[in-house]
């Protein structure tokens, strides 16, 4: 890494933390020295020290009205794994397999020799061939197996015998090692189970019943514990354990029965995901997110269906513990989460909630009834409260904003259909799952509170404004992640902007991180967002000296801030650019007018960035029309209207259209005017 790179990031950590880490990493090298070596020479497959017992649902299992409303879908979802075609991260792939032909990403295409099932067993390390042998005997003849070393999109593979601390990324054109860890959350797994408790077919039902099984030998027997890509982040291999967990749960709580031999390998499988977890959890001293908030829930999730003995006891009073802590630590006072990023927001969202929603369900167990009303006393109560308060202020009808990074990171991916997390809306609405009567429709109807009131979250650094017309979310972020701005992007001043529930002003999302240094600096730019754009200027420095550059920004001291002057104006102001900025929005009930005041000597412009099924009328004026719903967007000034890449979800861009107003003296006045 460059120097001023390591100087910037010395500068914003504490010394304590300094201390902290340079002691880690030390004594983290000799341990990893010592751990590779034995790994490398005697098999990691080891058998679990304590029952599973797999009393506790992780979440409750939806009823057979809920799931027969729904059962089209369930059944083609469930229908698509059995053929190993995969929707993930939004995307459809067909078959992911040994030997398939990768279509490239960004024109880059790679080709990898290992072409089937043979070939890769021959590179998985040798001290666990007898076990890798034995588990692969309990296959089905039909099974064909999944590749999970590629990055099924530009073909690169990474290679089952590496240690998983070895794993390298981030250096190669195209390639993003999020495609294989997508595929190793197995977040499919869950529908197969709904589909065995709806099918009247018994030979359908035994084929997700197959299928599930086959799945979990297969990824256990060629990704031994501690090697191959699929072990490099705790945080996938928690979210893998619970989603094969919560499987198992509705398999066996609707009769399914399996053989001895397949429940002992599940056993120590997800034992060993637990000790792994537990043995490399992502805590940092300085910038820990989201990654380690799913490494304590998912300890806690895992352990608490294992037999009580010492060692797990110990995780379930130690990781209670942290979770109260973090709690505090990654979520603010005003319930926003401190990375920055809405969808990250989401995400611990669902982490707490998925936890809330798991203890109510426990009763008499004593232990863990200790652990719930540790957990849930009054102070972290109101945290959660003020969680939720933020969550369903911050949704649009039908939208969810892009502000800061968006990696389309899910805990539990079920019902797609639904397009939430529907065990959000069971705790911010007390929404029913089993209900029958769901729509998309009137989830949203329940989150979206249209009290026409400017609501504003000073920690986190956003406004919002919901009416029966239109929703707005303007921006005004701090660097998260206590200073370190990690999925943070350059987007003070921007907003995004729905009417009639259609998404019409947007941010452009994100579309990769380690895969395209360029792009991912494109897509954080100040200029790919609805703000000022002061010459060639970032509101915040990006750096691309280095992989770990890719999660920082470098704060040019903007320190953004909102005062509401009146009830119907707010003002963001801040010092990116020498010179104050403020930009101020006046909302009325079918108008919006905007005013930017910076007086700087440098060629300056506005941006507004369009959802790709907005069309733009220039005939007279400029005119925004989506379906019913149109916009007139007034100004006195020069325009234009260029192309840009929106990325609706990660890994995925679309051209649409942006307008860019010159902006040639100290203040610039636009309106839009809303039909």
């Amino acid at each position: 890494m460059p120097i001023s790179s390591k100087l910037n990031k010395i500068i914003k950590t504490s010394p304590e933390v300094l201390i902290k880490k340079v002691f880690q990493k030390t004594y983290g090298k000799i341990g990893q020295k010592k751990s590779r070596k034995s790994d490398h020479e005697k098999s990691t497959f080891v058998n679990a020290s304590s029952k599973l017992i797999s009393k506790y649902f992780i979440i409750p299992i939806p009823n057979l009205d809920f799931l027969n409303k729904n059962k089209d879908y369930i059944l083609k979802s469930a229908n698509n794994s059995l053929n190993h075609n995969f929707k993930l991260l939004n995307a459809e792939f067909n078959e992911i397999c040994y030997g398939m032909d990768c279509r490239g990403k960004d024109g880059k295409k790679y080709n990898s020799d290992i072409i089937d099932i043979n070939h890769a067993i021959k590179k998985l390390p040798a001290n666990s061939s007898n076990d890798v042998k034995t588990i692969r005997s309990l296959i089905s003849s039909n099974y064909k197996p999944i590749d999970w070393q590629i990055d099924f999109i530009s073909g690169y593979r990474w290679s089952e015998s590496t240690w998983f601390k070895d794993i390298k990324y981030g250096y190669d054109l195209g390639v993003d090692v999020k495609i294989p860890w997508e595929l190793g959350r197995m977040q499919d797994l869950p529908n197969l189970a709904f589909a065995y408790m709806i099918s009247n077919n018994e030979n359908e039902a035994g084929n997700y019943l197959t299928e599930f099984q086959d799945r979990v030998l297969d990824f256990y027997s060629m990704n031994p514990p501690r090697f191959g890509v699929q072990w490099k982040t705790a945080m996938d291999v928690g979210i893998r354990a619970v989603n094969i967990l919560y499987t198992f749960q509705i398999f066996s709580s609707n009769g399914a029965t399996f053989k001895p031999e397949f429940y002992s390998i599940l056993e120590n499988l997800l034992f060993q995901h637990l000790t792994h977890i537990h043995h490399n959890n992502e805590y940092s001293e300085g910038q820990r997110g989201n990654h380690y908030l799913t490494n304590v829930v998912s300890i806690i999730l895992i352990a608490s269906n294992f037999d009580q003995n010492n060692f797990i006891l110990s995780l379930l009073d130690s990781y209670s513990n942290k979770f109260c802590y973090e709690l505090h630590h990654q979520f603010l006072d005003d319930g926003g989460n401190f990375e920055g990023s809405i969808p990250y927001h989401l995400l611990s969202n669902e982490l707490v909630l998925v936890l809330n929603n798991f203890f109510k369900l426990i009763t008499e167990d004593s232990f863990l009834t200790q652990i719930k009303n540790k957990i849930f006393v009054k102070s972290n109560k109101s945290k959660i409260s003020k969680i939720i308060n933020f969550t369903r202020s911050n949704i649009h009808s039908g939208y969810i904003p892009k502000v800061g990074d968006h990696d389309s990171g899910r805990y539990f991916s079920i019902f797609e259909n639904i397009h939430f997390y529907y065990n959000l809306f069971n705790q911010i609405s007390k929404f029913d799952i089993n209900k029958t009567d769901i729509t998309k429709d009137n989830i949203y109807e329940m989150l979206v509170n249209t009290d026409n009131q400017i609501k504003i979250f000073n920690e986190f650094g956003v406004s919002t404004l919901k009416s029966n017309f239109y929703e707005i979310t303007s921006c005004f972020l701090k660097l998260g992640q206590m200073g370190k701005g990690g999925h943070d992007h350059n987007d003070i001043g921007s907003f995004v902007l729905s009417v009639g529930g259609r998404p019409f002003i947007v941010d452009p999302g994100t579309y990769c991180y380690t895969s395209n240094w360029e792009l991912r600096n494109k897509f954080r730019s100040t200029k790919y967002h609805n703000t000022l754009v002061v010459d060639n200027l970032e509101q915040s420095k990006i750096n691309s000296n280095s992989l770990d550059d890719l999660f920082w920004l470098f704060s040019n001291n903007s320190d953004p801030f909102v005062v509401k002057s009146r009830e119907n104006i707010i003002k963001v102001i801040y010092n990116s650019y020498i010179k104050p900025t403020i930009r101020e929005f006046e909302f009325d009930n079918k108008s919006i007018i905007i005013r930017d005041k910076v007086n700087i000597d440098l060629s300056k412009s506005i941006h507004f960035h369009l959802h790709p099924n907005v069309k733009i009328d220039t005939s007279n004026g400029i005119l925004l029309k989506r379906d019913n719903y149109s916009i007139s967007l007034i100004t006195k000034s020069n325009y234009t209207v260029d192309d840009y890449e929106y990325s609706p979800n990660y890994g995925i861009k679309v051209k649409a259209k942006k307008i860019i107003i010159d902006m040639p003296n100290s203040i610039l006045v636009t309106e839009l005017k809303l039909k």
